[in-house]
């Protein structure tokens, strides 16, 4: 019987230590807020259509190696006037060096964890791209300034008419071969496509196509990052379709921009190789911008109640 009050005793010291904990928090005034979020210009451009509630959003996870009122999962933050709020609850900092921040964009409902699956093809708007951030270590602060990069690859195909065909009018551009989902993992910035579905063919007329000087035609996609032993490219020429096939395994690495420059004509010709440079934010077409004011987080009592 002294044995179970013992442990009884203990229990009891233990919840009471924990609550006290939780006090200590909600009076400390200290919670995670976000002062800036660097996100696709194009996105936010778009918060007030189909879905603002996830084109405007952000998904925050933040582990932690202490108690659970410390660690968050898919934290919806929401681009307002007022800068980047949580929409449903607040996050208490718990000090320097305990906590580690993951984030994505477009936030997603549908997401549990971490590791998840994503699609890139299938809605009605287009095809969808995936932006990824992870804290530089610890967190030592309880502002975060979150800096996303491209977890996709961009695909830019330029197409040139030839003698052959000049009269007849460029269609569809189809990319074949590729998988168009893929399991990313936040923590460790990474794909896994093995698990996924058969290869599939895509339609790769982008949004906002700027056509490349010199060339009759230009389409860009994202494509998952992976490595495609026979990437296709078909292309609409009048009533005819054409294909050009690669001629060896074509990697697309995260964060990275390649294009490709076909010939048409009677057939399909590559002009070199696929080439590929690193995915900027100051591209035009894909534009960045840092929406949130300096200062515009909330914190404190602003951001309890």
């Amino acid at each position: 019987m002294k044995k179970l009050l013992t442990l009884a005793a203990l229990a009891a010291v233990a919840a009471s230590c924990t609550q006290s904990e939780v006090e200590d928090v909600k009076q400390s005034n200290e919670y995670i807020g976000i002062a800036s979020a660097t996100v696709n210009n194009m996105v936010l451009t778009r918060a007030g259509e189909t879905n603002p509630l996830q084109w405007g959003s952000l998904g925050l996870f933040v582990t932690t190696e202490g108690d659970d009122i410390f660690k968050v999962d898919n934290m919806s933050w929401r681009y307002t006037e007022t800068g980047w709020t949580s929409r449903y609850s607040n996050l208490p900092y718990e000090g320097e060096g305990k906590q580690t921040a993951y984030a994505y964009h477009p936030f997603s409902p549908d997401v549990t964890g971490t590791s998840f699956k994503f699609t890139t093809v299938g809605y009605d708007w287009g095809m969808k791209n995936l932006l990824w951030w992870k804290s530089d270590g610890a967190l030592t602060s309880n502002t975060l300034n979150i800096g996303f990069k491209h977890a996709m690859s961009k695909l830019t195909i330029n197409l040139k008419k030839n003698d052959e065909v000049l009269n007849e009018e460029l269609g569809n551009v189809i990319i074949g071969g590729t998988k168009v989902s893929g399991t990313v993992d936040l923590i460790e910035q990474t794909w896994n496509v093995e698990d996924e579905d058969p290869v599939a063919d895509f339609n790769a007329e982008g949004w906002y196509v700027e056509l490349t000087e010199g060339f009759d035609k230009t389409v860009w996609a994202y494509l998952i990052p992976q490595e495609i032993p026979e990437l296709t490219v078909s292309v609409e020429v009048g009533s005819k379709t054409y294909t050009w096939t690669a001629e060896s395994t074509q990697t697309f690495e995260p964060g990275y921009a390649y294009t490709l420059n076909l010939t048409i004509g009677r057939e399909v010709t590559a002009v070199g190789e696929v080439t590929e440079s690193e995915w900027t934010n100051t591209e035009s077409t894909e534009g960045y911008a840092d929406y949130a004011p300096n200062n515009s987080y909330l914190t404190g009592e602003e951001l309890k109640s």
